[in-house]
Order: C-alpha cells, then structure tokens, then sequence
C-alpha cells in the first residue's frame, strides 16, 4: 500500500465523522463517547454545541490541510516509487532527476529481481 492509498480512507471518513457528529453520534470518537457517558445520565451524553462546532470546525481543517498537502495528482505521477518497473515513466518531468536513476535503475536485472523477492520496504532500503 502506497501512501496515496493510505491517505485515501481518512480522507474520505472526516466529512462522514463531521456528519456523525452534527448528528449527536460519537461514535467514531469512542474515547469521548465513553467520556460523554461518565459525565451524566443518557440524557447528558449529547456534546454540547460549543463543543460538537468547534470538533467539527477542526476536522473540517484537518481535511483541507490533507488535501492542501497531498494533491491526488501528485501522488498519481509518483506510482514509479511503488513499482519503479511498469510505471509510465513519461509521466516523470524530464527536469526531475529521479526519472535519470529510474531509467539507470530499469536496465539492471539483477536490481528487477530484488524487487521481486523484497516488500518494497526492504527493496528502496536495499538500494541506499
């Protein structure tokens, strides 16, 4: 799994947690749920609104930071660090340096076999 992918699901959940939350379901929060139930009655387990606005006003920052820092297309254009074998590598800048070491890299067999055998972890930590 790639880092793009790994950003996909909690990008995805942070409008629905928004939405659990403007509708007095904490759930996804278990820890301020359990919190919410300490505090008081059944009755008294709603956020107050004070609260339920200012946890959504910060998911809501969360969710523009992410997106301001990891833009799809750029996560798409990087897939050679995932498989630096079958990706399009016409879809590297001719001005970015690695597209040179990723051609340099693509002749040698031997590194292709390593690849193979390896987590992808292990294989660009081998390469250092």
């Amino acid at each position: 799994m790639n880092a793009g992918e790994r950003l996909q699901a909690p990008l995805a959940k942070l409008p629905l947690w928004k939405r659990g939350l403007e509708a007095d379901n904490c759930a996804n929060f278990p820890v301020l749920e359990e919190v919410l139930l300490q505090d008081g009655s059944e009755s008294d387990k709603a956020l107050s609104i004070s609260l339920q606005v200012e946890i959504c006003r910060h998911l809501e920052t969360l969710q523009n930071s992410f997106k301001g820092r990891f833009c799809s297309d750029d996560l798409k254009v990087e897939t050679w660090i995932c498989n630096p074998f079958l990706a399009d590598i016409d879809c590297i800048s001719d001005e970015d340096l690695a597209k040179d070491d990723l051609i340099d890299l693509r002749t040698k067999e031997m590194i292709r076999n390593e690849f193979n055998s390896m987590s992808l972890e292990e294989f660009w930590c081998s390469l250092k």
